[in-house]
């Protein structure tokens, strides 16, 4: 059977690419001509899109693939997105040897100026593994573009992964955290990743592991996400809840789909296991809407978050959505609106009633002692 790929090779100066991720082609299976070159953004050209043929190969012993995975692709219509279609990526991405992965593609553009649009209306036509949804009403943005992703996708006893647009997914991503959901009978995984910046001129540098994966505390989810939404990998009955979670909710104002998602599922009861292995390869530029949060950069943007309050409003309305929704205990749910409580207030005392839970509010304590000592400095 001939499949075609995205192949990464070097286009527009990423020759740095290939020494990143080598060999780095993901079967697709929907494109034509075998040979081509997309044109995203202004001139901006790509990525390359080659003919790649592989004959199918299944050993006697060969296990039925799991349950197929909907990998929800977000673009939104940044201008400069040298990998933007990696992770559109997978439709017949193989798992380990013994087992595979069926994979469907639900993508939901959010403003592309381009021709990615009628791109994606050609391939949709053509294959029926892809359905690209109607443009959604609203402001643009990419929480409401992740989270119209996902309540626009019925469950129907699918996996649901997020796809971001400008991220490249380790080839066995998928197969090695199905394993991990059923090893560890996680409801929803996540996971480390790399971090690297891909600067206009193709150069790669600044390489290096974000890890996520510290231990869970009492309230790290009201303060911060799993790691990067496009690690998130949901089973059926995640999915299911967490789409009934949403209708009874009104997420204007939540700016950070991952965050807000990862706080549901964890109210909700879901177990949630981050890996330790990374998964995907996450690419930081000038036009990232959440980063790695690592450097002096991130440090100072952060502050300027805490600064202006972004980040108060974003713990208030995560929490108030946790207790509207959340399956808590009388004792637990007494907990979290006194601590809703202490972030609605400005006063000393409600400051330092905060600070007192430093070693429960992120998984990194010392990430935790930070945040608790710039509350009691006003920071925040």
């Amino acid at each position: 059977m001939s499949d075609s790929v995205i192949d990464l090779s070097p286009v527009a100066g990423v020759e740095a690419l290939d020494a990143l991720v080598p060999g780095r082609s993901l079967p697709l299976g929907l494109l034509e001509p075998p040979d081509m070159w997309l044109d995203f953004a202004d001139g901006a050209v790509v990525l390359r899109l080659t003919a790649w043929v592989e004959p199918a190969t299944a050993s006697d012993d060969e296990v039925e693939p799991p349950n197929g995975v909907y990998v929800t692709l977000a673009l939104n219509g940044v201008r400069f997105e040298p990998l933007s279609e990696t992770r559109g990526d997978m439709p017949s991405l193989t798992a380990a040897p013994g087992g595979g992965v069926e994979v469907r593609l639900v993508v939901s553009d959010d403003g592309s100026t381009d021709s990615t649009v009628d791109l994606l209306t050609r391939w949709s036509a053509s294959d029926p593994r892809i359905r690209l949804l109607p443009r959604r009403q609203g402001e643009p943005g990419v929480a409401g573009n992740f989270l119209h992703l996902f309540t626009a996708h019925d469950p129907d006893g699918s996996f649901v992964a997020f796809s971001d647009q400008d991220d490249v997914w380790h080839l066995d991503k998928l197969s090695s955290q199905l394993e991990l959901m059923g090893s560890r009978g996680a409801d929803v995984v996540s996971s480390n990743v790399m971090a690297f910046r891909c600067d206009r001129d193709g150069s790669v540098r600044d390489r290096h592991l974000i890890r996520k994966s510290g231990p869970q505390r009492r309230w790290d989810y009201i303060f911060e996400a799993a790691g990067p939404g496009s690690t998130y990998v949901f089973s059926p009955d995640a999915h299911r809840r967490l789409v009934g979670a949403l209708a009874r909710l009104d997420p204007t104002g939540v700016d950070v789909h991952d965050w807000y998602l990862y706080a549901l599922a964890r109210a909700l009861g879901a177990t949630w296991v981050i890996g330790e292995e990374p998964t995907l390869e996450y690419r930081q530029h000038d036009s990232n809407v959440q980063g790695a949060n690592s450097g002096a950069g991130a440090t100072r943007a952060r502050m300027e978050k805490l600064r202006s309050g972004f980040y108060r409003r974003q713990f208030i309305l995560v929490a108030q959505a946790c207790l509207s929704v959340g399956s808590y205990d009388a004792r637990e749910r007494r907990a979290l609106e006194s601590l809703a409580a202490n972030l609605r207030s400005t006063s000393v005392w409600s400051r330092f009633a905060f600070a007192l839970r430093f070693a429960r509010i992120r998984r990194q304590l010392t990430e935790g002692i930070k945040l608790a000592g710039a509350r009691v400095l006003g920071v925040w």
